[in-house]
């Protein structure tokens, strides 16, 4: 089991919960926010190696958060989804076919999560 977390930022419960239930089954430990502000109090007291999380949502969007993330926390690796497809698309960029462990670079192109 990987001992990696990731934490899941999107607005949309469905898809923040299919992806969740995703990245549990790859083995990794996940925490899900609805919004921004949620995301970063999560980050608050918890160290994590993966956000993922959406471009657009209400309050700030994916990529002023993806900055604060990194004054945060330089060296969580953070994916940003812009819309489109599913999070499944970084799912090959995040969990190795191979050894089941993350990989080493985020994509920043993407798809919704």
């Amino acid at each position: 089991m990987c001992a990696e977390k990731i934490l899941i930022i999107a607005g949309d419960p469905e898809l923040c919960d299919e992806a969740a239930d995703f990245f549990w089954e790859e083995g990794f430990a996940v925490e899900t926010a609805s919004d921004t502000e949620g995301g970063l109090k999560r980050m608050d007291g918890n160290e994590f190696d993966i956000v993922l999380l959406d471009q657009k949502m209400a309050g700030r969007g994916g990529i002023e958060t993806e900055r604060r993330i990194k004054a945060i926390a330089p060296g969580t690796r953070v994916f940003v989804a812009g819309a489109g497809t599913s999070y499944q698309r970084f799912a090959a960029d995040i969990v190795s076919p191979r050894t089941g462990t993350a990989s080493g670079e985020p994509t920043k192109k993407g798809a919704g999560l």
